[in-house]
Formats: structure tokens, sequence, C-alpha cells
């Protein structure tokens, strides 16, 4: 039902997530015992638009982000090439978003399809509690994977005793225990509760002792979860990309290996700084309007404004979908082991078998003692096997063997290992 977009409307406190709420006036909580006025039992509740588009949006952004982040989850666990320390955060990342998808989303669609709060006391604490849990997740690890970059990036040599499988594992559960510990004052807070808004409803919101405490705490979280680790995000990507891209001026790359090494370094940072600015894309419209409406007490309840704010809010939500996205467009070896987990869907794999000798594959110079007067040439046409599993050294390096019976050829100039290149 529309009307006047300039119009003041009425909306229940849930009809959005956490700081997103309009709050009404004439949402009136029922007294038990108490009959409850004629009028608002014979009006029956008439949905807007949003009550089919936004699940419909809600949908679109499930199928996608299960799908995504299940075959992140999936190439990462399962080749070992992928489990570096960069892909644990990323890893983390997937498990975070898709844990929103499953358990979060098709709750607040419900909300808008029916206006009403369906699944008892429990799920009411434990839906908004751990919408919480993954958003605070979601900004640490960024921040955590940002970091990363910076120790490997700007101090190669000094990081590599800490930078580890092990430590990024333990880091990993520091960011869940955190955002457990952060989110904790949601589980209080929020509270079922019967009202009434065109006849009796449910409704589960968060119930404060005080305006004070639920500002300060709202705003808190925004600074924690998206000021400070945007923060870090930003700092540590500008002085990456002040090593990576002025390095070639200050000492020039001598082989091709490190020619390489350094493309292979500015493509994962590309692809951080890609995730860190989706997130911010996404997220800052909805804190935004969550604090305009949670400071502001002539914030405007307008018919605009609810689109712009329900708008605001499918973006935040889309989030959680558009990192597979990124890793498949700028994450080279995350896009050659979808391509590996599917390989009828994708027919450009161009797999040798192990079978075939390093002789077969070799060029072979005139004049030598290899059979008819031929032979390879020196250090000729590498076949790099599978790295071994967590190791921390080759952070989306080009390796292309797995532990199969099946590997593909890299190149066919010599190999010259550089001690001094990071290769990630």
């Amino acid at each position: 039902m529309m009307a006047d977009p300039n119009e003041t409307i009425i909306l229940p406190d849930n009809a959005t997530w956490d700081l997103d709420s309009f709050v009404t006036s004439n949402v009136t909580q029922s007294t038990p015992g108490i009959p409850d006025p004629p009028e608002a039992v014979a009006s029956p509740l008439q949905l807007g638009a949003e009550a089919w588009a936004v699940p419909l949006v809600f949908s679109i952004i499930t199928l996608v982000g299960v799908t995504g982040n299940g075959l992140v989850i999936y190439v990462i666990t399962r080749y070992g090439q992928m489990k570096t320390v960069t892909n644990f955060y990323l890893l983390n990342l997937a498990v975070v978003d898709l844990s929103f998808l499953l358990c979060c989303v098709p709750f607040t669609a419900i909300i808008f399809a029916t206006n009403d709060w369906l699944f008892g006391k429990f799920m009411c604490k434990f839906v908004f509690y751990f919408m919480q849990v993954t958003f605070t997740a979601t900004g640490l690890t960024l921040a955590a994977l940002s970091l990363d970059r910076y120790y490997a990036i700007i101090h190669p040599i000094g990081s590599m005793y800490y930078r580890t499988p092990r430590t990024a594992f333990l880091i990993n559960t520091v960011v869940w225990l955190a955002s457990f510990v952060l989110a904790s004052p949601v589980a209080v807070a929020y509270q079922q509760w019967e009202g009434n808004f065109q006849g009796p409803r449910t409704y589960c919101t968060d119930q404060w002792s005080s305006q004070y405490w639920r500002k300060a705490y709202w705003v808190m979280m925004v600074v924690l979860c998206f000021v400070i680790p945007l923060a870090v995000c930003t700092f540590t990507s500008a002085h990456v990309f002040r090593q990576l891209w002025k390095k070639t001026n200050i000492q020039p790359l001598v082989t091709s290996n490190q020619h390489r090494a350094l493309m292979r370094k500015r493509k994962v940072c590309r692809m951080v700084v890609a995730v860190v600015v989706i997130f911010t894309i996404c997220w800052a419209p909805n804190h935004i309007i969550n604090l305009w409406v949670l400071l502001d007490d002539n914030f405007p309840e307008t018919w605009v404004m609810f689109g712009v704010k329900v708008a605001a809010l499918c973006l935040s939500y889309a989030n959680s979908s558009i990192n597979p996205i990124i890793y498949a467009f700028l994450g080279e070896n995350f896009r050659k082991r979808f391509k590996k987990a599917f390989p009828k869907v994708f027919h450009s794999n161009r797999i040798m078998p192990l079978a075939l000798s390093a002789r077969q594959v070799m060029p072979v110079i005139p004049g030598g003692p290899n059979g008819a007067g031929s032979r390879p040439p020196p250090e000729a046409c590498a076949l790099m096997v599978a790295a071994e599993p967590g190791s921390s050294k080759d952070d989306h390096a080009d390796i292309k063997g797995t532990k199969s019976d099946r590997v593909e050829v890299i190149s066919t100039e010599p190999l010259a290992m550089d001690p001094h290149v990071d290769t990630m």
C-alpha cells in the first residue's frame, strides 16, 4: 500500500534489522487480561510491495551467496595449494557469510512478508544476536586480512616466523570469540512482545533499560566493527600499494621470475582491496541511516526514507554473496580451482597426465647426446608439483600441480629461485 511520498508513515519496530528501526508511536503493547480495542482487531494488515520484493531479493542473495561461499570453502579445504595464510582468512570470511545467509536472512525475509515474528522467544534472541556476531566477525576478519598482506609485503623476512596457517587459525578463533562477546548485549536486549498494529501481532525488538545505553552500544559497535577496520584496511593498503608499485623504480627486476612474483603480489592485493571496497560500499549507507535513526529524534519517517532504508538493507545483505564473485574475477588460483571443481562446466582445463615424462614435454635442442642427436636445454621446462599443505610461503602463487596424478605445464624457461622474492 503506497501513499504520498512526503506522508509520515507508521512502521513496526522490527521492520528492519537492529538500528534500522522506524520507531512508531501507535504500536501499542498488549496487556494480559485486557481485551484489545475492536479497531485493532477488525482492521486487517495491508502490506506494501516490500512484502514480496524484499523476500525475492533476499532469496536471490541467499542462492548466489550459499553457492559461491560454499564453493570457496570447498576449494580451499580440498586443494593443498589453496591452504595458505591469506586464504585461511578468506576461508573464515566465507564461513561468516555462509552462516549469516543460512541463519539470519530467511528470518528477516519472513518478517517483511508477514510483519510478524513467528519463531518464539529463543529464536528472537538468537537470530538478532547472531546477525551482530557475523557483522562483527566480518569487520575484524577484514582487518586481520589487510594486516596479513601488510606484513607479507612490507616485512617479508621478519613476518615469516609468525605468518603461518597456525597463527591464522588462532587469529580467526579470537575473531569469533571476540564477536560472540561483543554481540552479547544484543542477546540480552532483544525481547519478544505482543503488540497491536492493525491487529494483534508479535514483535521481536531490542528493549534497553535506557536510550542512553542503547545509543552508546550501537555507536560503539559501528566504530569497532566498521570504522576502525576500515581505517586499518586503508592504512595497510596504502602502504602495500606504495611498496609494490614503486618497487620497480627503486630496485629494477632482473629475472622474469621476480617479475611474475611481483605481478602475483599485485593481483592478490587488488583482490583484498576489492573485498574491502565492496564491504564499505555495501555497509556504509545502512550504517549512515541507522545512526541517523538512532541519534535524530526528528528522523523523517516517510515512504521515501522507508524505501531508501530497505534498499540500503538489501545492499548490506548482498555483501555476503559478492565476495566469491570477486575471487572468481581477481583471484587467479581461485578461478582455476573453481574450474577444476566443475570440469564438465568449464572445458578450458588444459591438463597433462603425470605419466607424460618431462622429456616428452621438454623442447629439445639439436646436436646433443639426447636420443638422435638432440638434448634437453639446461634447466628447461619445470613441472611444479603440489606445495606442502599449509605452506605460508606461497600465498596465491601460480602453482598448478596437485596431489593427484595430473599436473600442468607452467613454463618453458629456466626457473631461477631468488631467495629474496616473497612468492605468494
